[in-house]
């Protein structure tokens, strides 16, 4: 029996060489798939770290980034990865808007106990109804969808808390003080 010509043997498999191992590496979903995720997270992370870009609450871009390409994303088509922004933009707008809603009526009465009891109630009526889509199971997406609205209701609640007037915190983005410093 002539051996010579069948590949070395390794725990009774044939041995793959290592450039087809590589290769197979290379053109893998996996690696195309964490190198997705981890020049994206570099990139929202910038938002923190880089100080002329850096805004209130830029802390969450990363967060935010890895809701839309990991879990509202389910193949790493570009599509696929714009439509999950676009959701993710869409579902934002939904919880940010009542919180400013609840910021405003909250602020009519002034700083106190009264302020600080409407914060209270229309939060958590405002939070009860943004629940309903969190719990929801068809399609599989709408848990997120409901996820985000909930967590930027809270984000927009949370920054307007200390402030005095709702025009505080529109003058407390950095987009107005970009503005300002461009003229």
């Amino acid at each position: 029996m002539d051996n010579s010509s069948s590949k070395p043997m390794a725990n009774g498999k044939p041995r793959v060489p290592m450039r087809d191992r590589m290769r197979g590496l290379i053109l893998s979903v996996s690696l195309q798939s964490a190198l997705q995720i981890a020049a994206g997270t570099f990139v929202a992370c910038l938002f923190t770290f880089v100080r002329p870009i850096s805004f209130p609450q830029s802390c969450a871009v990363a967060t935010l980034f890895l809701v839309v390409s990991v879990m509202s994303s389910p193949n790493n088509h570009l599509g696929t990865r714009i439509n999950a922004a676009a959701g993710l933009v869409g579902c934002t707008w939904i919880g940010a808007v009542p919180a400013a809603v609840v910021a405003t009526i909250a602020k009519i009465p002034g700083p106190g106990a009264a302020s600080t009891g409407i914060y209270m109630a229309l939060g958590a009526v405002a939070i009860a109804l943004l629940s309903i889509n969190r719990v929801g199971s068809s399609p599989p997406t709408l848990w997120r969808l409901g996820m985000t609205s909930c967590l930027a209701f809270g984000l927009v609640a949370l920054s307007t808390w200390k402030l005095q007037t709702i025009v505080q915190a529109v003058l407390s983005t950095n987009w107005v003080e970009l503005k300002d410093t461009a003229n």
